[in-house]
């Protein structure tokens, strides 16, 4: 809980209260989650499916990964800072758990797993916060062990992702992408004295996960069925 305040004016820059957990605070939910559509065929890669080549996910992985772990608790009540301490703090036992959670991320990118098996490490809880236009904030947090596991197969398949982004997403397929956009930015306001801000409405939950795990199996092969068992 002393994490939550500090994160919160981070993502709102201000001290937005947190709403109640009325019936209207829940319409406004479920407003800004809309249900799952099925994917449309124009927004699918028409390919034959390419080879899966298997990702190594070893303890040492996992311990880099657990380097960079941070953030507050998930609906199992289990923050960053116990997981650091436990997968790099206790010797021989650290070791012993690097090894297990590295079996378990194996699996998850092995396998894919009955939804009954997962939903649990997959959930998240959900916090609103009040906008400034009396809108509602929702700010998901996820189990930290999930995210000690994405951690971990976005570093062992970092090469993919730089490969395929490209120069079309600046976080992450350009060196320094986004100052090289904020100056390109600067630049052509100063010549032209125009610029355009467009900002898709709610575009993060209303991304079609079908068509995501789906064209992850063309585009993101090695990660795929981590995606599956995450957005089944």
């Amino acid at each position: 809980s002393d994490r939550i305040r500090p994160a919160k004016n981070l993502a709102t820059g201000d001290r937005a209260p947190i709403l109640p957990p009325n019936t209207s605070t829940s319409d406004a939910l479920a407003l800004l989650h809309p249900r799952a559509e099925p994917p449309r065929r124009g927004g699918l890669v028409e390919e034959s499916y390419p080879l899966r080549d298997r990702v190594a996910l070893t303890s040492d992985a996992i311990r880099s990964a657990a380097h960079a772990l941070q953030g507050a608790a998930g609906p199992d009540g289990i923050d960053s800072s116990f997981w650091v301490e436990g997968l790099l703090g206790r010797k021989e036992s650290s070791a012993r758990l690097r090894e297990a959670v590295a079996d378990l991320t194996q699996l998850f990118a092995d396998r894919a797993l009955p939804w009954t098996a997962v939903r649990t490490l997959i959930g998240g809880r959900l916090i609103p916060l009040s906008k400034s236009n009396n809108g509602v904030r929702p700010i998901g947090i996820g189990c930290t062990l999930r995210r000690l596991m994405a951690k971990c197969l976005l570093r062992a398949t970092k090469a993919d992702i730089l490969q395929l982004s490209g120069t079309e997403q600046l976080a992450a397929g350009c060196p320094d992408g986004c100052e090289a956009l904020v100056h390109a930015v600067r630049a052509w306001f100063t010549q032209n004295g125009l610029v355009v801000s467009i900002d898709a409405a709610n575009a993060f939950n209303s991304v079609n996960r079908g068509g995501m795990v789906l064209n992850s199996r063309h585009l993101w092969a090695r990660a795929s069925t981590f995606i599956f068992n995450c957005y089944q």
